[in-house]
């Protein structure tokens, strides 16, 4: 007895002391790797400013000060249908409970997001790799390393808590392959409402999650229903009151933001203008805001009403077509400035250049492709770490450099894990890119939409390294039948 007493301290005692000093190791870094972008970005957070940052500090302060969502100032409070609701809640809440209307509070919460996001890194490599600490630390530190991810922390934007959302997701979807407890079930449940409601994009990876759980459960028809309702029921719970608030405030159900038809107009006029000269031009753009729109929308409604097509041409529309391109148009980025348009003239604006942007699609497919082929170089490779601020010289060469041995190592380290049969560790990454890519490529998009998948490709980055990180659990299945179900 008193041999196995003194024994246990020292079996313990020197894996607490390594898994501190791992998390320790990657604080360090990870924080280091923040105030230094954090420094380097000078960008002026003004709420009166015609972007992401700004509206959602003006729908904040709303909120705040009149108890309305809604992206005005000084003027009439009309509701804002073109943001998910997360950010600025979170946002006004910081406020409410500092007193003050600083960004530093909610930059905190990002912060601690971010180190989240690497923890649960490390975490799931862990799982995946059956308690290999080394393969998870070098994956963790990787993704400690890369900018993109330290730069979501001081930007006004949804970035970093989305982060935080998806990998904890994965994080509960992993810990679920051995062990189905209704906990987690429906924790995983709340983390995924809160993921639509910051990112609606995210919405149909719902299914992913679900399937990957159901897929590893492998139990009777009766277990997996109670899998699938102890999900779905906390999500249902944490999405029904934006939907209601939806269904008031601009007669749709529906969680997502309104958004499809601007964005895919946008990339059409982005990426292929000559389709669009009519618009481009200065044409209409100095009265447009003083006019009578009212004729202008009832033509866009009966054109939405119409199963007619709306092109007159392959390559062009018509002249009062693009008049009303570009007053929809107007009238959808206003919600940026700080008078926007009535709820339900924006979405009847957003419908239309749907439709609009789905007919030049269909006549113009190879021009489309192009498109959608440069949109993906644009996602993959990216730009400048930070949203708003650039950074030049040796800075933005070590980023690109950094970027540059992620895709490498993923690439090498990914085939590596398949010959090896480890596909588990890069299920979620190339999943999450093929995701990526479907949802965004096809319309305007942004560098920062795809750094989510950064986080998760540093799961391969160990086996791109050398491949005796692999030797590691070589023999542990992760297909065994050493499951247990507490529902």
């Amino acid at each position: 007895m008193d041999r196995k007493e003194l024994a246990t301290p020292k079996k313990v005692k020197p894996i607490k002391v390594k898994q501190f000093t791992i998390y320790l190791i990657l604080f360090i870094i990870a924080v280091t790797n923040v105030l230094f972008f954090a420094c380097v970005d000078t960008y002026h957070y003004s709420t009166s400013s015609r972007n992401d940052q700004a509206l959602f500090q003006r729908i904040a302060l709303n909120i705040l000060n009149h108890g309305e969502f809604s992206g005005s100032l000084n003027s009439e409070l009309f509701f804002c249908p073109t943001r998910p609701p997360l950010y600025p809640l979170l946002l006004a809440g910081t406020w409410k409970i500092t007193g003050t209307k600083a960004l530093l509070p909610i930059r905190l919460i990002q912060g601690i997001a971010y180190l989240l996001s690497i923890f649960f890194i490390f975490r799931i490599a862990m799982m995946l790799t059956f308690g290999n600490k080394t393969y998870a630390f070098v994956s963790a530190l990787y993704a400690a390393l890369i900018p993109d991810l330290a730069t979501t922390v001081h930007p006004i934007l949804t970035e970093g808590l989305t982060l935080f959302f998806l990998s904890l997701s994965v994080f509960l979807a992993v810990s679920l392959r051995t062990k189905i407890q209704t906990s987690s079930l429906v924790l995983l449940g709340l983390t995924l409402g809160f993921l639509i409601l910051q990112r609606p994009s995210f919405t149909p990876i719902i299914l992913l999650f679900i399937g990957y759980i159901l897929y590893y459960a492998r139990r009777t028809a009766r277990h997996l229903l109670s899998i699938i309702v102890l999900v779905t029921i906390p999500l249902i719970m944490v999405i029904t009151p934006w939907i209601m608030v939806n269904k008031i405030k601009k007669g749709s159900f529906s969680p997502a933001y309104t958004a499809l038809g601007h964005n895919l107009m946008q990339g059409i006029m982005e990426k292929s203008p000559s389709s669009l000269q009519y618009f481009m031009n200065n044409y209409f753009k100095t009265s447009a805001r003083n006019l009578d729109r009212t004729p202008y929308y009832n033509k866009m409604e009966q054109y939405v009403a119409s199963d007619h097509a709306m092109a007159l041409s392959r390559n062009a529309f018509s002249p009062e077509q693009n008049e009303l391109i570009y007053l929809a148009t107007l009238t959808y980025i206003e919600s940026w400035w700080l008078k926007p348009s009535p709820p339900d003239k924006v979405i009847l604006s957003d419908m239309f250049l749907k439709k609009a942007a789905l007919h030049w699609i269909r006549n113009n497919p190879s021009e489309f492709s192009k498109m959608v082929a440069q949109n993906i170089a644009t996602l993959v490779w990216g730009g400048q770490p930070l949203v708003y601020q650039k950074v030049e010289g040796p800075i933005y060469v070590a980023t690109l450099t950094i970027r540059l041995l992620l895709y490498i190592l993923f690439f090498i380290g990914t085939i590596r894990l398949i010959r090896a049969r480890r596909f588990a560790l890069a299920f979620f990454p190339l999943t999450l890119i093929l995701y990526l890519l479907i949802i965004h490529a096809p319309m305007h998009t942004e560098p920062r939409y795809f750094i989510y998948a950064y986080l998760f490709m540093t799961l391969a980055v160990p086996a791109g390294l050398t491949p005796s990180f692999l030797k590691y659990g070589q023999n542990n299945s992760p297909f065994s039948d050493k499951y247990s179900v507490v529902i």
